[in-house]
């Protein structure tokens, strides 16, 4: 079955379960999900309501932009409330039948990314700032020592021993 069928069959699949939830009176699709805080970063933190309906399209959203990818294999390493953590290690996740690895210590991601392989990463700004620091850091000292090993070099032919 072609990914854009996929798509299209998991879509149906999850408006005919809510369509069974709402019509059983379960819920309805502006009742509340989820209660997330906002990180306080640009003033006191708030706490805003998701509802059915806001993940729903989010998971609509994420499908027709080409992020949802079925039976990923993520590795989940911020906290849950995230938003964008909950996205892709809940919610994404069960629309994808994926599978979601937690690292229960941030400071251990790169050794749980080397063991569980993901196919698929997400990470906030400074994740990726600290990957890069992490790839140019041997880099960096494979230079110094490039540099050191001139100017020994030059001093060394300058002051024959």
């Amino acid at each position: 079955m072609a990914n854009d069928d996929q798509g299209h069959l998991r879509n149906a699949v999850l408006t005919i379960l809510l369509r069974s939830h709402v019509s059983a009176g379960h819920f309805r699709p502006g009742d509340p999900l989820a209660l997330l805080y906002t990180s306080g970063t640009t003033g006191n933190p708030k706490g805003v309501v998701l509802t059915h309906r806001n993940i729903l399209y989010e998971m609509a959203a994420a499908e027709r932009m080409g992020i949802v990818v079925p039976r990923v294999r993520w590795v989940s390493y911020l906290p849950l409330a995230h938003i964008a953590e909950r996205m892709f290690s809940i919610y994404l996740a069960i629309g994808a039948i994926s599978h979601v690895h937690f690292c229960p210590d941030p400071a251990q991601l790169v050794r749980v990314i080397g063991q569980v392989r993901p196919t698929a990463f997400f990470g906030v700004p400074r994740v990726w700032e600290k990957i890069r620091a992490g790839i140019q850091a041997p880099t960096l000292k494979l230079k110094r020592r490039v540099v050191h090993a001139k100017y020994a070099d030059i001093i060394g032919s300058l002051y024959p021993g």
